[in-house]
């Protein structure tokens, strides 16, 4: 969940702090009052690609900064990624900023990471519905990690346990393909000379 997000000098916006509280949040307002020109800040903060278009006439870059809750997902990828050092996660605290010469910064809970990470960090954070946007429930990718949300933490220790154990099922594969393959490059060779 989104708990905090600052904007600085993005598009027409000079300075917006804006807070959010537990449960849902809706953006509404006139039209050009600048709703489209906050969600596509977040989406900058969320991993979008980044056009120097985007930094407010007359500054030099722009930043984006927002503070969510640790969703379970993120706290996965956080920790295969060596940020949580076995400890627990509670807040992600994620910052980007856009240089004019079109040079972007992106950092999570203070460490340099990249664009591509915050792409894949995003959507474990959260999810944005738009008037022409598909809803997350349309993707079929997202289906098996709601469902497995429901589980049980017996449930949860078995998954963890089978992902172990399909990993080494998948490397023990590779190697038998790898012997198989030297086998017959030795037959092969055998037979060349």
């Amino acid at each position: 969940m989104l708990k905090e997000l600052q904007i600085r000098d993005f598009a027409l916006i000079e300075h917006l702090q804006l807070t959010f509280q537990d449960g849902f949040s809706v953006l509404t307002g006139e039209t050009g009052a600048g709703k489209s020109i906050i969600i596509d800040a977040l989406g900058l903060l969320l991993g979008a690609r980044a056009s120097t278009e985007m930094i407010r006439t007359g500054r030099d870059s722009t930043l984006v900064e927002g503070c969510f809750s640790c969703s379970e997902g993120a706290a996965v990828v956080l920790d295969q990624w060596g940020f949580l050092d076995g400890n627990g996660c509670e807040e992600i605290i994620i910052a980007r900023d856009v240089n004019a010469a079109g040079r972007s910064r992106c950092r999570v809970n203070g460490r340099m990471v990249s664009v591509s990470q915050l792409a894949e960090l995003g959507p474990l954070l959260v999810d944005i519905l738009g008037q022409h946007h598909q809803q997350a429930l349309l993707n079929s990718q997202s289906h098996i990690a709601v469902l497995d949300s429901f589980g049980s933490s017996k449930f949860q220790q078995l998954k963890q346990t089978m992902a172990e154990e399909y990993q080494r099922y998948m490397t023990a594969a590779k190697q038998l393909a790898s012997l198989r393959q030297d086998e017959r490059e030795r037959l092969r060779r055998m037979d060349l000379l």
